[in-house]
């Protein structure tokens, strides 16, 4: 049994359980593949699977002449009863070592390469559990909205008065336009927007009010990659109705029912 076939199926919420053997390539090739799919989407995902292949080149590189030496051969060992002398190690060795040891504490191997054995008791315990853990920024959006919707008089960033600033502002923030959809035949009432992060991304937020109080997100994002259908899910206690088009990410985020904020977001396809 391979080491990746004691994880979860391979899916965008386990994705990041799998980086590692896709940063040693452990990988079979369509899971490398896939693996790749899923960083191509999503930008928490793929700041990690950099960092993550940064360090194997890393380590490679300062371990290549250590593992270039030839181990000593087991039969000389036999021939005698005495073990020799432990050699000390010449100053070339020991530089290298010192440089090992540096990439070490920078880097964080164990952090990284502890992901092997973290990944394997995530996975089990992500298998037990019956839950799928939220990846990428989505993520990001329920906490932020989670936080933000408690707000009254600092909801937003900036008024819906200023709904051409915040058009041009947050449109060059993103590198697309990204226009304030109007969705007063759902009921909702833009309040304004301000601007989240997620995986070091900027991320547009417009935020609409509705009559029961608790307001509605909508979020967009740069993504580039292949198109996705509309799909929900539940993070945390709020839904989301998220797809990607045209290089940008969407999600529809609130306490709504799913259907009621699909339908919302089918407005916007």
């Amino acid at each position: 049994m391979s080491t990746s076939d004691q994880l979860p199926p391979l899916a965008p919420d386990t994705a990041e359980l799998y980086l590692p053997l896709w940063a040693d390539g452990a990988l079979s090739p369509e899971e490398a593949a896939k693996i790749e799919e899923y960083i191509a989407s999503d930008a928490a995902l793929a700041d990690l699977a950099g960092r993550l292949a940064d360090v194997d080149r890393e380590l490679k590189s300062a371990f290549a002449p250590l593992a270039a030496q030839p181990l000593p051969s087991p039969h000389a060992r036999r021939r005698s009863r005495i073990p020799p002398p432990a050699p000390r190690p010449s100053a070339g060795r020991s530089s290298l070592w010192r440089i090992a040891a540096a990439l070490l504490a920078v880097a964080g191997l164990g952090a990284s390469y502890g992901a092997y054995e973290f990944g394997l008791d995530r996975g089990r315990q992500v298998a037990a559990a019956g839950q799928k853990k939220p990846a990428g920024w989505l993520a990001h959006v329920a906490d932020y909205h989670r936080v933000y919707a408690s707000e009254k008089r600092h909801l937003v960033e900036i008024g819906p008065d200023e709904e051409p600033h915040i058009r041009k502002w947050l449109s060059a923030r993103i590198g697309k336009d990204v226009p304030v959809p109007d969705f007063t035949e759902h009921g909702l009432t833009f309040a304004g927007a301000r601007m989240l992060v997620a995986g070091g991304k900027p991320v547009a937020q417009y935020i609409y009010t509705q009559a029961d109080g608790r307001p509605v997100g909508y979020c967009v994002i740069s993504s580039p990659g292949p198109d996705k259908a509309l799909q929900s899910r539940s993070i945390g206690g709020l839904n989301l109705a998220s797809w990607k088009q045209d290089g940008l990410a969407f999600v529809v985020v609130g306490w709504d029912n799913p259907d009621r904020l699909e339908q919302i977001a089918g407005s916007r396809l």
